[in-house]
């Protein structure tokens, strides 16, 4: 069994081990996705593509790229047309491991634990799947151009660091995802300097999910909507509606955000930094809803 081989341990079989480092690799998750694309690789299939473009956008992904289905459920007789020489899933995906361990060496990718810090842990993940494929030179460059940006925009909101931040997400018109410190968000706000205004439990992926009229409860807080926003989802102060009560909505302490991948790895926790560093400095606060 090869150096490769034995890194993975038993997510390479042994009828399938190799020594050079795998070249068609399907990453049926998201963040897999990303990571790979990060270091200059590109799939060769994806799991649900049309929805990354939507929710996850950066680093982006080539037209053309084959879908593979669902990204908990894929089509094993396209993934298996592809021949393979790695799959990437996330816990997600668990249920489907045994079948696509026998069309190709299958490894998991998992970031979110629900405690400690979510970005050294997508750190950690990326340097780990870059020493498998060949690449750790461009991760680690990629992590500390990372960690210098991060830096640089602490320093530019040095005057803001008493900012109570909510990011959220919504899921429909009453329910949404509130970040906690766990999450990626929540470990760019403490790398940043700011407060995260959420302090209450999270799940296993560092979020809580709740009514909006718990929100309610959290005045003088600055609240980040990240999109995809639900069509049913208004932003726009109305006194008839449980949302344009909210202080911060009363006050023109709201604003919207594009996409970013909530539960991603280092180019997700940048984009979201950029975004937010546009939406807390008043000189370049143009992106209220």
């Amino acid at each position: 069994m090869g150096l490769l081989a034995c890194a993975l341990g038993s997510a390479w079989p042994a009828s399938l081990a190799r020594a050079e480092a795998p070249v068609r690799i399907v990453a049926l998750d998201w963040t897999a996705t990303a990571m790979l694309l990060s270091i200059g690789m590109l799939p060769v299939g994806v799991g649900d593509a049309g929805l990354y473009r939507i929710w996850v956008r950066e680093p982006a992904l080539p037209e053309g790229t084959p879908d593979m289905g669902l990204r908990d459920a894929p089509n094993p007789e396209i993934v298996a047309a592809l021949n393979p020489d790695l799959i990437l899933i996330s816990p997600l995906g668990g249920a489907s491991r045994p079948l696509l361990e026998r069309i190709a060496p299958t490894r998991e990718i998992s970031l979110q634990r629900g405690q400690g810090d979510a970005l050294a842990q997508a750190g950690q993940e990326l340097l780990s799947l870059a020493r498998l494929l060949g690449r750790e030179d461009r991760a680690k460059a990629l992590v500390a151009t990372s960690e210098a940006k991060l830096a640089a925009i602490r320093g530019r909101l040095v005057g803001q660091a008493s900012r109570r931040v909510l990011v959220i997400q919504f899921l429909d018109a009453r329910f949404v995802r509130i970040y906690g410190r766990s999450s990626l968000p929540g470990a760019v706000l403490d790398r940043l300097g700011l407060v995260n205004a959420w302090t209450q439990a999270v799940n296993d992926w560092g979020f809580a999910l709740t009514g909006i009229e718990r929100l309610a409860a959290l005045p003088d807080v600055d609240v980040v909507v990240v999109d995809p926003l639900p069509a049913e989802v208004s932003l726009a102060p109305s006194a008839e509606s449980l949302w344009g009560n909210l202080p911060a909505v009363r006050q023109g302490r709201v604003s919207r955000m594009p996409a970013v991948w909530t539960f991603g790895e280092i180019t997700a926790a940048d984009r979201f930094a950029d975004l937010l560093v546009d939406r807390l400095l008043p000189e370049r606060n143009n992106a209220r809803f």
